[in-house]
């Protein structure tokens, strides 16, 4: 996605208040791991700061993600704020002091490509465990049924994994040993 800034370049002060919308079947976000239920919507405004670009706004998306415990397809709205920085690379190709390059990104002529600012925030945004509510029961780990949706017989015993270790000792210390003489 590109911003066009031609209308900031020299007037520090000016902005720019716009919106834009990415296509997600582009080659950037193609390789996404969840599905985009909608387009990635950008709204935001362009400030002329005089030694740089700030890029404020929110990114909105509704994304299909998958449960973790039961694999039910569920709609997740993003809606996060964002506020960047954007330097101008020299006309050697060189870029600004490594100073400013921390506090934000770098930008060549009159466009600013938005693609690492919309994937960083998306990564940044989205939950890392997926659960379709937090009362998920998942599936059983012996016979494979939704416990969600109905109950199983099978037996599971819960135990710490970090006391396995003790109840392996204590089953062989209760085990009959004969006595050597």
């Amino acid at each position: 996605m590109i911003l066009d800034i031609s209308n900031l370049k020299g007037v520090p002060g000016k902005e720019i208040r716009d919106s834009l919308e990415v296509n997600l079947s582009e080659k950037k976000f193609s390789e996404y791991e969840h599905k985009f239920l909608e387009p990635i919507v950008i709204d935001f405004i362009a400030v002329n700061k005089g030694d740089h670009i700030y890029l404020s706004g929110e990114i909105k998306t509704l994304v299909e993600l998958i449960c973790g415990r039961c694999l039910k397809k569920i709609e997740f709205p993003v809606a996060m704020p964002f506020a960047e920085k954007f330097f101008q690379e020299t006309q050697a190709g060189q870029t600004v002091d490594q100073e400013a390059l921390d506090e934000g990104y770098t930008h060549s002529g009159n466009q600013i490509c938005l693609d690492d600012l919309i994937e960083q925030y998306l990564v940044l945004n989205l939950p890392l465990k997926i659960v379709c509510q937090d009362a998920c029961k998942g599936f059983c780990p012996k016979c494979g049924i939704n416990l969600n949706y109905e109950h199983c017989e099978c037996a599971i015993e819960e135990v710490d994994p970090r006391l396995a270790v003790l109840e392996k000792l204590l089953m062989s210390s209760s085990s009959p040993k004969e006595v050597e003489k």
